[in-house]
């Protein structure tokens, strides 16, 4: 079959995996059927299943338990505190969280609203949830939250992406700013107290890798009210895919390096993973890939943790080698190697790779400095699993 065969007035042509006459960009892809499963990572431990839920967020408390919010298959959320799991009193998806002292904040979407919550107790009880979305913005897309001297701050995908401050724990907050054109993102604030903000310029109609989209970085020294320029973090020659590819963020203030990891790829089917580090504060960035050496497999919902003992970047994500896993990669400081050890998940599973209500657009990669541990949470086919390892002394 050929264009030829289609109504190319009407802007048909042959999509060469359907092998039928399409609008351009408008069928989802046909990802390879990649094979060379690897072996798993023995430096994790037993996984351990936590329930029907997806698109966890987690955060370590001032007790060393690891709280967890997931989304529920009929639109709730869930809270899980150790082996203990209970309905959280929201609505909502991607839910985001931060730690101030011995207090959580979660951020989440709930319809086209953003709204936010905190906990004094672990996670056990939640403050009624206050709405953030400014009023200028008709939508709340894929929230972030961060912490950081005395302040509260949330971003949301709206008219760009928004960025509101607290400073009073999370009562009230400021008139939204917007850090960037994107709507879907990440937040960080460093030990100096500078705001950090990543966003993916684009659209659903790069759904699944445009050339046209980018991945920019801008930074506020005033807590939120302004922010730098935008700097370009992508390569200009890059096709980026807008679905499963919401960008992470990383500071390590002890080494002056930044970190981000974004998904890059196209319509062929193979995606990889970039993750870059910048020592210029964003002006310039070094870029290493992360995906197999034959790049055959979607790899998608980057997850991202600093290590800021070591300076070891930790990096996981959903693939379908296999069929279907979860896996992780450890870069040096300054991205001066990665290797890729294995898989985290212990078993294959059937990746819908592109059905986020299935596998989702998020999981987990989280440092606990004080006890050396990396958390691992993330959902396949349509399940919670969760492990740990065990992190290097120094």
């Amino acid at each position: 079959m050929a264009d030829a065969q289609c109504r190319t007035r009407e802007g048909y042509v042959c999509d060469p995996a359907w092998h039928a006459c399409l609008i351009p960009n408008t069928a989802a892809i046909v990802p390879r059927t990649c094979g060379g499963i690897g072996s798993r990572d023995p430096a994790w431990g037993p996984v351990a299943a936590r329930g029907r839920a997806f698109d966890p967020a987690a955060i370590v408390a001032d007790d060393g338990g690891v709280v967890a919010i997931a989304a529920t298959h009929d639109g709730g959320l869930v809270t899980l505190r150790g082996a203990a799991t209970a309905a959280f009193a929201a609505h909502g998806d991607l839910v985001q969280l931060a730690r101030d002292g011995v207090t959580l904040h979660a951020v989440w979407c709930s319809d086209a609203q953003a709204e936010v919550a905190s906990s004094r107790d672990r996670g056990a009880t939640w403050s009624p949830p206050v709405g953030v979305r400014d009023a200028a913005d008709a939508t709340c897309e894929r929230p972030a939250i961060a912490v950081g001297r005395g302040a509260v701050y949330v971003a949301y995908g709206g008219e760009g992406w928004r960025v509101r401050a607290s400073r009073d724990g999370g009562r009230t907050f400021a008139p939204a700013v917007t850090a960037l054109a994107g709507r879907r993102g990440a937040l960080a604030v460093g030990s100096d107290g500078r705001l950090h903000a990543l966003a993916l310029d684009g659209s659903e109609r790069g759904a699944y890798g445009s050339a046209d989209q980018r991945v920019h970085y801008a930074v506020s020294s005033d807590g939120g009210a302004t922010f730098t320029r935008p700097r370009t973090v992508s390569g200009g020659d890059e096709a980026l895919p807008f679905y499963f590819a919401i960008p992470r963020l990383a500071v390590d203030d002890k080494r002056r390096w930044l970190y981000a990891v974004y998904v890059r790829g196209g319509r062929t089917g193979v995606w990889d993973l970039v993750v870059a580090a910048s020592k210029d504060k964003g002006e310039t960035w070094k870029r290493v890939r992360i995906g197999d050496d034959a790049r055959c497999a979607l790899h998608l919902a980057p997850a991202l943790a600093l290590d800021a003992t070591t300076g070891q970047l930790h990096v996981a994500w959903y693939d379908n080698r296999g069929g279907g896993r979860f896996a992780h990669a450890v870069c040096a400081p300054g991205l001066a190697s990665c290797v890729q050890p294995g898989r985290i998940s212990d078993a294959l599973f059937a990746l819908p790779a592109l059905d986020p209500a299935r596998t989702g657009e998020q999981a987990v990669l989280l440092v606990d400095e004080r006890r050396r541990t990396l958390h691992a949470l993330w959902a396949q086919a349509g399940d919670l699993a969760a492990t740990a390892a065990a992190l290097p002394a120094r």
